[in-house]
Parts: structure tokens; sequence; C-alpha cells
């Protein structure tokens, strides 16, 4: 443990360390900028003198010169893109091992700059040094063709923006920069997040562990699954993943060519906003439905859309195994069908109504794919169908539009549990031939029971990959363990380990309105409160349906709280603020507070695993602080505790 006078000390050199670092890339910057000019003003010159040249031999030479030239222009403007990223962050580690009596040092950060000894992240042998080992352990690597042995004196990682250092993370505990002094830190704060990066995914390269380190450096032509529970950095976990993928000494994939698909488009506007600080530039992200209804509409035009009598057994079956088993029997006993993709769809669904299958409610299913033939309606869900006929059809999706994906290099599939095989399938079908996919998810985290998702292993043998284990991560960085206490209790398959997480913070509490009138002013008192303790944090009030919070959002704003936004979809402000939204928008996102509102029997049947799984995704969004306010009797998943 540091003493007071120690932690000052080591903060001040540290910080003073940290602003001559950032200095120096700033100066970099500018001097790779200047040369960029330069070049370019020269590759304009020559094109103008290849214009204007007259003799062949004299454009050969000029045009040699041209090519260098350009070249030269996009390795500079490659390299100050790069040094971007450090002006934001120089570096989030720093090492010193002791080789043969030599103190050798390097620094960790998501680009290069070795005139400061920064190396990027991504370059595996020597990174291993920080993931792989413990202050005072000896190590034994192989690094470029050089066998190296010593001692780890000292690693540390650091959390700052620009020239403002504000974390540092040491083997003797955390010092926090706090009104200019550097105090140690009691443990309770989330150490991947600063006061100034609410609404933005949360930095996670100094939190790697071991495992997942050599989960995000796997073989680049294996699949990986990762499974983890809330909070766990699922999600960030594959998108370094793909950074170390997307750079030239590793996977060598190309990035408009890669896909990261999320569960819906709140998430997505979330992911978006965080792509940039990982250097994942000129990605697409995708919901499933956005990426389907592309390629889709590319191939067939506008499907006929209308109403028709569907029940949950018929999304099931549509996003089942058996359903993509029955499209191989139809293909095969139709091999010469006609070019009118729509006409084919209803044609496999007349196909699939004259079959007897063992399957829950069958005749009621087979009455429906009767009536959609009949009304010949699509819906958003055969699209993925549609997709696999083209593939059985082609091999591959024959889109020309670039922009529609129909070939990735590598796919990143967000939230799989809430997918069924059938567009899980026909999301692999768009891989190139080595199949390089990441996959995560949480099966206590599903909320759509319209697809077919029993388990991880009947999911990898029906996509082909049997062989292939998940990877379970267990350690949970974003909520405190007072939640995770509280989360455990709507989980009766162990999901959620409170002893994932040693962070404490304030007990849950809730407060009780008299009347759905009052409501709104309550928790007007709470968002007061939360406000006054740090107004850079981005909270939020989740409700259980979108026109609850709609009412929520304009009651508030009459009463005062003219500030409170409303999310929706795509239309999130990750801002700091107050967002007030429905729970079936919050999946994947993280706020510092959240206020659950009116958690009742009602609203979440304690009968209804839908109900507690989405109950569990709402309360598990929180980092620090977690609160419930109603007026209606208390759901029974709750536990009844002091403060309820």
């Amino acid at each position: 443990m540091l003493s007071d006078e120690e932690g000052q000390q080591i903060g001040k050199e540290e910080e003073h360390r940290w602003q001559e670092t950032h200095s120096a890339v700033v100066k970099e910057i500018r001097r790779s900028l200047s040369d960029f000019d330069q070049d370019r003003k020269l590759a304009r010159e020559l094109t103008s003198q290849i214009v204007a040249s007259h003799r062949e031999e004299d454009k050969a030479a000029l045009a040699s010169d041209e090519a260098v030239a350009h070249g030269l222009t996009k390795l500079r403007k490659d390299k100050s893109d790069c040094l971007e990223n450090l002006e934001e962050q120089p570096y989030f580690a720093r090492v010193i091992t002791l080789e043969d009596g030599k103190q050798i040092e390097f620094r960790l950060g998501t680009a290069s700059l070795p005139s400061q000894r920064i190396i990027d992240w991504r370059k595996a042998p020597i990174s291993k040094l920080f993931y792989d080992y413990k202050e005072g352990e000896d190590f034994s690597e192989t690094i470029q063709g050089r066998d190296r042995e010593g001692i780890i004196e000292l690693r540390r990682s650091y959390h700052g923006k620009q020239k403002d250092l504000h974390i540092i993370e040491t083997a003797q505990g955390n010092l926090y920069r706090q009104e200019g002094v550097w105090k140690r830190g009691d443990g309770n704060e989330p150490l991947s997040r600063n006061s100034g990066q609410d609404g933005h995914l949360p930095p996670i390269l100094s939190l790697i562990t071991p495992e997942q380190f050599r989960l995000i450096t796997r073989d680049p032509k294996k699949p990986i699954v990762i499974q983890g529970i809330a909070g766990s950095g699922k999600t960030t976990v594959a998108l370094h993943r793909l950074a170390w993928l997307l750079h030239k000494d590793n996977g060598g994939i190309r990035p408009e060519k890669s896909l990261v698909v999320m569960f819906n488009r709140s998430l997505k506007a979330y992911v978006e906003t965080t792509l940039p600080e990982l250097d994942i530039k000129d990605v697409p992200i995708r919901t499933f439905y956005q990426w389907a209804n592309q390629i889709v509409t590319e191939l067939a035009g506008p499907r006929p859309v209308g109403p028709f009598k569907k029940s949950r057994e018929l999304e099931l079956f549509k996003s089942s195994a058996i359903c993509l088993e029955y499209l191989g029997k139809y293909v095969e006993a139709f091999p010469k069908r006609g070019s009118n993709l729509i006409d084919d769809l209803f044609s496999f669904f007349a196909f699939l109504a004259e079959q007897e299958l063992f399957w829950p409610k069958w005749e009621e299913i087979r009455i429906q794919l009767r009536e959609q033939v009949k009304q010949k309606v699509c819906e958003a869900q055969d699209d993925p169908i549609l997709l696999h006929l083209v593939y059985a059809e082609h091999g591959y999706y024959p889109v020309k539009n670039p922009k529609s994906l129909g070939v990735c290099d590598h796919i990143v599939i967000d939230e799989a549990q809430d997918f069924g095989i059938v567009e899980i399938r026909a999301l692999l079908n768009a891989l190139d031939r080595d199949r390089t996919v990441t996959i995560v998810g949480d099966i206590a985290q599903k909320i759509v029971m319209g697809r077919n998702f029993e388990s991880w292993e009947e999911m990898l043998k029906d996509a082909g990959f049997a062989e292939t284990t998940p990877v379970t991560l267990t350690v949970s960085y974003r909520t405190t363990r007072e939640i995770m206490e509280f989360a455990s209790h709507l989980r009766k398959d162990n999901a959620c380990n409170p002893d994932s997480t040693k962070r404490r913070g304030p007990e849950p509490s809730y407060i009780r309105a008299d009347s759905p009138r009052t409501l709104p002013h309550f928790a007007g008192q709470w968002i007061a409160a939360r406000m006054k303790e740090n107004r850079n944090a981005l909270s939020c009030l989740i409700c259980r349906r979108p026109k609850e919070a709609e009412q929520l959002v304009e009651v508030l704003r009459k009463i005062g709280f003219p500030s409170v936004r409303l999310g929706h979809r795509d239309q999130f402000d990750f801002s700091p603020g107050m967002i007030v939204t429905n729970i079936h928008q919050v999946k994947g996102l993280e706020f510092r507070n959240v206020l659950i509102v009116e958690p009742s029997e009602q609203n979440y049947n304690s009968r209804s695993e839908e109900d507690r799984n989405l109950l569990y995704v709402g309360i598990t969004r929180a980092e620090v602080c977690l609160d419930f306010i109603g007026c209606e009797p208390m759901t029974r998943l709750l536990p009844r505790t002091e403060s309820f």
C-alpha cells in the first residue's frame, strides 16, 4: 500500500512524463502534417508537369516521380491519422524490464511512436509482457525472433485525456488526481472510465486479462465465441479483436469489408461513438435487419407487405434449424425454380405447409403459412429466409453494390442470443473463404423470445462450429457488488455471481410514490440529486414501454427539467445528462446512474422468463447507483430488503 507521500511523488513524476510525451506527440503531428502538405504540393506540381509535357519519355519519368510523391503523401496521411489517436491518449501502459542487468522501457498505445518508446498494443509479442505478467515476475518470451528473459521491474497503467493524466494504476494501489493533488483511491470508482467518458464504451485496454488478451490475439483464421456476464466487456473485447485483426501485421482484413452487427439501433449508435477511439475506421455497423434488407432489396426489389396473423410459435419456427433443414429439402425437391425470389419464398412456405412436422402448435403454424401465401405478403423475418434461397442458388450473395456487404472478411455478431440460427447462418454465408467471425452473447440477457436460440452448444453445432468452445468472461467491470447481488436474485441459473466484482457502492433503494401523478415529482428529485453529485455523468430513467417514456419526458420537462432527453432507437444522445427510454432500448448500454420506473408485477411478471431477463438487463446497466421508483405493487422478481 502506498503512503500519501509516496503517492504524491509517483503522481507528480508520472504526470510530468505523461505531459512531456504528449508534447512530443503534438510536435510530431505538426511535423508530419507539414511533410504531408509538402508531398501533396509536390504531387500536384508533378501532375501539372505531366499534363503540360509533350514528349513521351518526359511523361514517363514524371509519372514515376508522381507515383512516388502520391505514395509518400498517403504514408504521411496514414501516419498523421495514427498520431491523432496518441494525441487523445499518449499511452495506456508502461513497462520496465530488467534483462541481463539492463533496464528496458516501453509504453503501449493505440499507435506506435518509436521516438517516445510507444508501441502499438496490437504488436502482440511485446504486448504479452504487459498482459501476461505482473510486476516482480520473471518472464521468458520470444520477441521478434529473439529469446528474451528477465524480470518485470515495473508495470503500470494509465487513464487520461490529451495532456491531462487522471488515474495511475500501480501494483501497490491506484492513484487519482483530484483538485490538483494525487490521492489514493478507495477502489469504488470504475477504473475503466474517467469522468469525461460517460456515453462511450469504456476503454479496457489496460484492464484486459491474460485470458482476454489471448482471446483477442488468437489465430485470425479461427472463429471466436465469447459468452459473458453483464458488464464483463464482451462487446469491447470483440471490438478490440476486430481492431487487432485490422492491423496489417495480424489478420490483414479490410475495414470496408468487415461488418459489425448490433442488436438494435440504440446500441449501434452507442458503438459508433466509440470505434474511432479504437482506431476502427471505415468499418460498417448495421443491425441485422438493416444488413439483410439492403441485400434483399438489391436482389429482389421491394417486398409486398401487409398484416397477417402470426404467432410466437411461427416466429420461433422461421428462425430454427428445422426451417433451414426443410429449406434444403425444398431446394433439392425443386432444383429448377423460377427467378422471382418472392414467388420462390411463397412456394417454400406452401411446401412447408404440406409437411408433417413435430413442432409446437404445428397445425396453427400451417394455417398461418397458408394465409401468408394466400395474401402474398412478407415480413422482416422473411429476409434471412430469402437470403438462404439466394445462397442455395448461387453459393454467395451476388450483389453489385459494395455497400451491401455481400462478401465480408470478418463479421462481429453481438448479442447472438437474440438471433436464431437462420439469421446467424445468413450472416456466416456472407463470409469469405476463411470464415473469420467473432460471436458474443449472454443467454441470461435473451429478451427476444421469438428467436430460436436454445444453447451455445446447439447454436455452434448448427452454425458448423461444433469444435469451437465458447470462452466465458466472468468478471464484471461495470457494476458494484451491491448491484450484482441485487441482479443475482433474478437468476436461477447462477449466471450472475456477485463475487465477479470487488467494487463497492450504495445499496439500491426503492422510492415509493403516492400515485402516478406524483411519481414524476419524485423522479425529478432523483434527477436533481444525481446531477448535484456529478454533472458529467450519463444517467438513465428506464420505463417498461416507449409510450410511458414519452409521457414521463413530457411531464418532467413541464415541472422544471427541460434538459431531459428521450432515447428511442437511433435517436440517442450519449453526452452527459439524463436520458429517459424504455427497457428494450438499453440492451448493451451502460449508465453511471439508473432509475427503473414502475417495476410492478404487471410490468414484470414474475412467471415470465422474458420479463425476468428484461429486468436483469435493466438492473445491470448501472455502474454506480441503481434505484427504483413506483406506486404499484412491486414485482415478486425483486428481493425484499431494508431499502425496499
